[in-house]
Parts: C-alpha cells; structure tokens; sequence
C-alpha cells in the first residue's frame, strides 16, 4: 500500500530532520518491529501484514478511522493475494522419490513456519518451537530443503516458502519413507491428545460397516476433503501464529477372513 509507506517514510523523515543521527534501528525500536523487517518494507521487498499495522498503526499520528481504514483495505488486500497463490499455483506435484528426501515431518513443519507472523530464522528457536533437542537436525533440513527447491531464500537471506501446497504425485503406492511419516503423525497425535486443551485441536472418529467396494470413492473423498480445507485456510488466513497438522485415518478394524 503505497500511501500507508509514504506516511511510515514521511514519519521517519521528520524524525531524522530533527536529529540527524536518528537511525532506521531507532526507527524500527520506536515502531517495535524488527529493524529487519522494517527495512524489507521500506525497499518494497515486504508488504505490511495486518498484524505489523496493528503494532505500528498507533505510532503513526493516524486517527480511529484512517487506523480502521487501513486495516480493512489491508486485510481484504492479504485475502485476494491469498486466493490468487492458491488459484494460480494450486497443488505443486512432487514424485514419490523426491518425496522421499523431506519424509520426516518436521521438514513440512519448517516450510509452513516460515509463513508465521513471528518467525525466527534463529536454527535455535526452530528447533525449540518443534521440540526437538538436536538443532543440527534443522540444519540438515534446512539445507535438504533449500537444495530441493522446497525453501527459497532471498537477497536479505529470508527463508520462504516456493510452493502453497506440495502433494505427492503418486498416492496409489506407498514407500518406507510415506509409512515412516504417517507412524511419526500418528505419534505425535497421540501425544497432543494429552498435552493439548481440546480448543485448540480436535480427535474425533466414526466406526461404520463398509462395503469394500466403495474404497476408492472414499478415499477420492477424503483426499479432496483435505485439498478443499487447505485452500479454505490459504485464501483465508491473515495472522498465522501456529502450524497445524491435519492426520486423517479411515481403516479396517476386522481381522480380514477373506482366505
């Protein structure tokens, strides 16, 4: 929004008129932003997030209105660039063997942090918002990612994302990798179920007789269940603060006599 970085640039001018030696950091201290993302907005590498509005917008000298205003135009700004990743991108296909080299569930975990509204690029802080102890764990994936072309990294040395969605190309086989990651969800899963209040996730299941014939429509059915809920959350976040992973089970409970 270019009239909203005229009056950050026009704020920060008059500051620096009246002591020449006031500074972009002091600038950013007085915004509380990072000095960092303050100078990625003012060389128009970064937009202004409605979250970073709502930390800056008192200081800017603005009235009720033109802070309401703002974060309107803002918000409904975030929500068409939303829709437009996910409809001109849409599901970025990946081969089971490509597939295979970020298996483990904290590299997916990392690629959608990097859309976090508080991220870090710290390897440390990473690491302990995963729980995982051993940070060199988040180097190599780090760089497994960025080799692959899963994470990009830009000329401010900014991790970010490539694609929305990856899905594997190939759902109808299975590789030790795919099976390694589901039991890693599965456990995890069970793990939140005791560490996580009952607001903030949701464990819930049908048992129902099933003619094995309709298999393949239901697992279609879920499949685009889960692609039709990632693009309802893409085209409608704006403040993202966590990630969260969705682990969908449909499987048989009777021993097969089928022999």
């Amino acid at each position: 929004m270019e009239s909203l970085l005229r009056i950050i640039e026009d704020n920060f001018k008059e500051k620096n008129e009246k002591n020449a030696n006031y500074s972009i950091r002091a600038y950013s201290k007085f915004l509380e932003i990072s000095p960092a993302t303050l100078s990625r907005i003012l060389s128009r590498q970064a937009k202004i997030t409605p979250k970073v509005f709502e930390i800056i917008a008192p200081k800017l000298n603005l009235s009720s209105s033109q802070q309401l205003a703002i974060m309107e135009e803002l918000k409904e700004k975030k929500r068409d660039e939303n829709i437009r990743t996910v409809d001109s991108n849409g599901m970025t296909f990946i081969d089971m063997e490509k597939f295979n080299i970020i298996a483990d569930w904290h590299h997916y975990a990392i690629l959608h942090m990097c859309s976090l509204e508080n991220f870090q690029q710290d390897h440390k802080w990473i690491a302990d918002r995963l729980g995982i102890a051993d940070v060199s764990i988040i180097d190599s994936a780090i760089k497994r990612l960025i080799e692959n072309k899963f994470l990009g990294v830009d000329e401010n040395q900014n991790y970010y994302k490539i694609d929305q969605f990856n899905a594997i190309l190939d759902y109808e086989s299975s590789s030790k990798a795919m099976r390694e990651r589901q039991k890693q969800v599965l456990q995890m899963s069970a793990k939140k179920i005791d560490s996580i209040p009952i607001s903030l996730r949701d464990h819930s299941s049908i048992t129902i007789s099933v003619d094995k014939e309709l298999l393949p429509e239901i697992k279609d059915r879920i499949k685009k269940f889960r692609r039709t809920l990632g693009n309802y959350i893409v085209k409608n976040n704006l403040n993202t603060t966590q990630v969260y992973e969705l682990q969908l089970s449909f499987f048989p409970v009777l021993l097969d006599d089928d022999k």
